[in-house]
């Protein structure tokens, strides 16, 4: 039967069948592919085929700049070995031409520019940027004059106080990022706005921005202050809405008295003085203490006889070791300074705290000296300690008196006339 004709024809069918099959499978890609592993139990394992990635080709390389050394300024000529050039009598448009080749000039150590009005240079601000940043290794000597004043590019105070600048500080600007060694640029009333002088401040993040701001009525303080005492309105003026934002310009004050100010009903400037040790805020409008959660370093508060209703922005002063809030009548919970360690806590004896809580932080703290009794927020040993005469201050206070030199009146007060003046320009340095 195996032999016969027909069984041949089948057999012969049947193989082209199963070529087809498989031409058909090798035309098509990641295509399955079924081979049999055992004829006993008829399994089989299926494999993926995946074609090969097609390799990324290897980036070209950006060829190497090259410069045009085949020119002369003032006679000199120039090559990568120059070391000093002057160009002091160069023009605007050579160096430019020189800018343009800097960085095939890795030699050179000095460049001489002469001098100049700093209003009317013969080169540029910009040019003089272009060459201190093109060529950091080199020594720039430059010689200006700002308004008659004479300064060296190598300079490392720039001291303009008192120079009237009618473009918003922008010439001060251009002047001070092209001199490397600058630790001061000191523009005290020179008619510049505020925030033109901040924005001056935060572009020179390696020097020292001063500038006088001015609040209240007639209180006036250098920016680099440590100490700011504000609380004679009646000279001073009040501090209130507009005339305190010159305030959050002081970002390095300590020591801060704004007591008696009846209408300050705003302290959001504090939020700018990280370096804040001792605020006096009473018989103040103040309602709202949040700004304090930015002065980790505040250690002496008193904010007697004011508005405050929540104390859960001293919740993490940790360092806070002195507090009055006598006379707070909003004052109803203190349990959110619980965890304060304190020296002294003034409550006196008319705020409305409950005596469970104050029971409660005795408890915590039976080290801390805990007032419910004075009727002043000043007395019972806060400022002036019983039974001597003549009066001998707290410890705390006594330093206090030292930090804000309430000794030195009326110096001690926030005026412009205290600060030291020569000739018709004040001098610092």
């Amino acid at each position: 039967m195996k032999n016969s004709p027909r069984f041949a024809s089948y057999r012969l069918l049947s193989l082209l069948l199963c070529l087809l099959v498989l031409l058909a499978g090798c035309g098509k890609k990641n295509s399955p592919v079924s081979i049999p592993v055992s004829e006993e139990t008829g399994t089989a394992v299926t494999v993926e085929t995946t074609p090969e990635p097609t390799p990324e080709p290897e980036p070209t390389p950006e060829p190497e700049p090259t410069y045009d050394l085949d020119f002369s300024i003032s006679g000199q000529q120039i090559s990568e070995n120059l070391t000093s050039l002057d160009l002091s009598q160069a023009g605007s448009a050579e160096v430019d031409r020189l800018i343009s080749v800097l960085p095939a000039l890795p030699n050179l150590q000095t460049v001489e520019l002469g001098s100049a009005a700093a209003e009317s240079p013969v080169i540029s601000w910009d040019q003089v940027y272009a060459l201190r940043t093109g060529v950091p290794q080199a020594e720039i000597n430059y010689r200006f004059t700002v308004q008659g004043y004479p300064f060296s590019l190598s300079d490392e105070i720039l001291n303009l106080n008192h120079l009237p600048f009618s473009d918003e500080g922008s010439l001060a600007y251009q002047i001070a990022v092209c001199m490397p060694n600058l630790r001061i640029l000191d523009m005290d009333s020179c008619g510049v706005s505020n925030e033109s002088m901040a924005a001056i401040r935060d572009s020179l993040p390696d020097a020292e921005v001063v500038w006088r701001v001015w609040f209240g009525t007639g209180y006036s303080v250098r920016t680099n202050v440590d100490r700011i005492l504000a609380s004679n309105p009646d000279r001073g003026g009040h501090i209130i809405g507009e005339t305190a934002e010159g305030l959050y310009y002081c970002t390095k004050v300590k020591y801060l008295d704004l007591g008696h100010n009846d209408f300050m009903n705003d302290i959001s400037f504090v939020a700018n003085m990280p370096d804040l040790e001792a605020l006096i805020i009473s018989m103040s409008g103040v309602k709202d203490i949040s700004a304090l959660a930015n002065c980790p370093k505040l250690n002496y508060l008193e904010f007697a006889t004011c508005g405050a209703s929540d104390l859960t922005p001293l919740s993490g002063l940790t360092m806070l070791k002195d507090l009055n809030i006598c006379y707070d009548f909003a004052l109803c919970d203190i349990r959110p300074i619980y965890n304060l360690d304190l020296d002294r806590l003034w409550i006196g004896c008319y705020d409305p705290v409950p005596r469970e809580q104050i029971e409660e932080y005795k408890r915590l703290h039976p080290n801390c000296v805990v007032n419910t009794t004075t009727e002043n927020p000043t007395e019972e040993e806060w400022r002036i300690l019983k039974d001597y005469y003549p009066p001998v201050p707290a410890p705390r206070y006594a330093q206090l008196s030292e930090e804000l030199q309430y000794h030195n009146f009326p110096a001690c007060y926030a005026y412009t006339e205290n600060d030291p003046k020569v000739w018709n320009r004040f001098e610092y340095y």
